[in-house]
């Protein structure tokens, strides 16, 4: 009994062992009886009852661990944004300087500011609102109602300066600035510093040279500084010290061509007119003017369809292709081949509108149309609005 006991005690003891050990393997194992007939000795570990070593079965793997599933993708650190770099601070713009200011182009105006002079009548022209910085050509015409078709003095002009000229009116018999105001005569006037463009050029032939015609004078005036790429038209001007209100021819051009042009002067009933044009030192200024210019600007053009007027000729000048909204201010000259510097009127503008004007050419003894013709007269015009 006592042998049982201690095989009964022995056993408990391997089998808590064994027990533990398959525990951590995860195995289970069954145990059998065994039949005791030997001694009761202490198996040697490992053996069975023959003695051999009882093979350890392999533990039985397990189906492989189910990987866990991976954890959501972290988000990639954003590099923190930069702060902008501040711009910066706006400068204050820079003041541009303050250009020297541009003289004009041409400048024009009318002036009725009648004086007596002597029997007969003057005009002061302010031409200050221009600005000009050096003394322009000045260019004129005469316009009114009636009777100045007659006179000369309108195209010449004294004492010029930046800021004026004056004119002098000459007619038959005197006249007076009563008579002048009644039939609203009035200057028309441009002025010209310099060549300008092209198309309008300003120039003086100062000292002009004279040479003697018959008792008379005639200059030719280079225009060729001009560089005109066709034949232009001319307006003439006869500035000087004294004398020259009174002669005839200033507004008559001969020889026109794209380079030059000739003018002759004479004085009625004398033969002095040589000496004086020396003496008084007259020279002639020159606008030179592409033709068949259109606004903006100058509008220009030239007309021969000469009326027959009570034994003289007129002629009524179309300028509706300026599209002018106003009556603009006309500026004059008469062009052909001969014996029109012995006329007046050619710049004595009359019924001036937006859409054209009328002159009146006076010749001692009358003259025709088809006289006119003949000669190849006909008015050169430009005009400003």
């Amino acid at each position: 009994m006592v042998r049982n006991t201690a095989i009964l005690a022995v056993v408990p003891c391997i089998g808590a062992f064994d027990a533990v050990s398959l525990l951590q393997q995860h195995v289970v194992m069954d145990v059998e009886d065994y039949d005791y007939d030997g001694d009761l000795t202490d198996p040697v570990e490992g053996k069975g009852k023959s003695g051999k070593e009882s093979p350890t079965p392999a533990p039985t793997d397990g189906p492989p661990p189910t990987p866990a599933p991976p954890g959501p993708t972290a988000l990639p650190t954003p590099a923190p944004t930069p702060e902008p770099t501040a711009a910066p601070p706006t400068p204050a713009p820079t003041a541009a300087p303050t250009p020297a200011p541009t003289a004009p182009q041409f400048c024009s105006g009318t002036s009725a500011n009648w004086k007596a002079y002597n029997g007969y009548i003057m005009t002061d022209i302010d031409t200050s609102s221009c600005g000009f910085t050096s003394t322009p050509k000045y260019f004129t015409t005469i316009s009114g109602n009636s009777n100045h078709w007659s006179t000369t003095g309108a195209t010449s002009i004294y004492s010029a300066t930046t800021t004026g000229f004056r004119v002098y009116i000459w007619k038959s018999g005197g006249v007076s600035t009563t008579y002048a105001s009644d039939r609203a005569w009035r200057i028309n006037w441009i002025g010209q510093i310099s060549t300008g463009t092209t198309s309008s050029c300003a120039l003086s032939d100062s000292p002009t040279t004279w040479h003697n015609y018959n008792g008379n004078v005639y200059a030719d005036v280079s225009t060729s500084s001009c560089s005109h790429s066709t034949m232009p038209m001319y307006l003439a001007s006869l500035s000087g010290s004294g004398g020259q209100w009174t002669a005839k021819g200033t507004s008559s051009i001969y020889s026109e061509s794209a380079d030059h042009y000739r003018v002759y002067l004479k004085y009625d009933g004398s033969s002095t007119i040589g000496s004086r044009a020396t003496s008084s030192n007259w020279y002639l200024n020159t606008l030179s003017l592409d033709r068949n210019q259109a606004p903006p600007g100058l509008c220009t053009g030239t007309s021969d369809a000469w009326l027959s007027y009570s034994g003289h000729i007129m002629i009524d000048v179309d300028t509706t292709a300026c599209k002018f909204t106003g009556a603009p201010r006309y500026f004059t000259s008469l062009s052909g081949d001969s014996n029109h510097w012995s006329t007046t009127g050619a710049t004595s503008i009359y019924s001036e509108t937006a859409n054209g004007f009328r002159v009146y050419i006076n010749k001692e003894g009358g003259v025709s149309t088809s006289y006119a013709a003949s000669k190849n007269w006909r008015i050169n015009w430009v005009a400003v609005e």
